[in-house]
């Protein structure tokens, strides 16, 4: 078969495979700017008007509604070699049922956007798919609803952005990420000492995380929010490190302008400096 034509600058891709050619495309897709509702409520209380609010509620899993069709050409719009477009259609619609049924895994789709960034999730079908034929059958119009267990989107490539620490109390912001517009809470800082009884704070939500010890020149603490994990130079010092604010070892609330941490401690220098490391998330793509 002919090499897909993908009729769009922004290709759409559903483990490897283009969803925007022209033997399938896809018309709408519901879902794919919006936010997710919120998974966890406020409390009620005997004798009190309304709820009392809580804060840090989390999402539900996102979801993407795939309006698409299916016809009897080759990806690349050329007759196939029978002239059987019937037969075609078939095959076509066979092709996108292997990808979309997948059970041992997630599918992972590829947004490739206008300025040619990259953004991922991992997703499931998870409702019944019907395709409707028409035009002697040479051609199925059909839906395909998708869950996003994670919730959100992600940038393809890590992002990294480093800053020197000269004094207790520097607040930073985090200008690489600033397109997020969903938290980020599995990013990966770096804090190059010298410092003692380093912490890290986002001024957004007051979440923090601190290591009780001292950082010699050339040593580093490492964070981890994704997995939990603190470190000075490789070795685990969870047992010396406390949080707050948050379930997760310093999440970040994305900002306008980029989102911000506040690095306090003492004893820190000109060779005093912090890393950040991480994919940007988003709500949609």
């Amino acid at each position: 078969m002919a090499a897909p034509t993908v009729t769009t600058d922004e290709l759409f891709t559903a483990d490897g495979v283009a969803l925007n050619t022209y033997a399938w495309n896809v018309t709408n897709r519901g879902g794919r700017w919006s936010l997710p509702a919120i998974r966890t409520g406020n409390n009620k209380s005997g004798g009190r008007h309304g709820y009392i609010w809580t804060a840090r509620k989390v999402h539900d899993a996102g979801a993407i509604v795939l309006s698409m069709w299916v016809q009897g050409s080759n990806p690349d719009g050329s007759m196939p070699a029978d002239l059987n477009m019937r037969r075609q259609v078939r095959a076509n619609a066979d092709a996108l049922a292997r990808t979309f049924a997948k059970r041992y895994s997630l599918i992972h789709l590829v947004q490739t956007e206008a300025d040619g960034s990259q953004r991922e999730c991992y997703a499931e079908v998870i409702a019944g798919v019907n395709f409707t034929t028409m035009g002697l059958g040479a051609r199925a119009e059909f839906a395909v609803e998708l869950v996003i267990p994670a919730v959100f989107w992600q940038d393809v490539a890590q992002v990294t952005e480093s800053f020197p620490v000269p004094a207790s109390g520097t607040i930073l912001t985090l200008d690489a990420f600033a397109a997020a517009t969903a938290p980020l809470e599995d990013l990966l800082f770096t804090l190059n000492g010298p410092g003692a009884s380093p912490q890290l704070t986002d001024p957004a939500s007051g979440a923090t995380v601190q290591y009780g010890g001292t950082l010699a020149a050339g040593q580093a603490w490492t964070v981890d929010s994704g997995s939990w994990l603190s470190s000075v130079s490789g070795s685990n010092v969870i047992g010396q490190t406390v949080h707050s604010g948050a379930d997760r070892l310093l999440p970040l609330a994305p900002q306008v302008g980029g989102p911000q941490v506040q690095v306090s401690g003492s004893g820190f220098t000109g060779a005093t400096s912090l890393t950040v490391a991480g994919r940007r998330k988003y709500y949609g793509a």
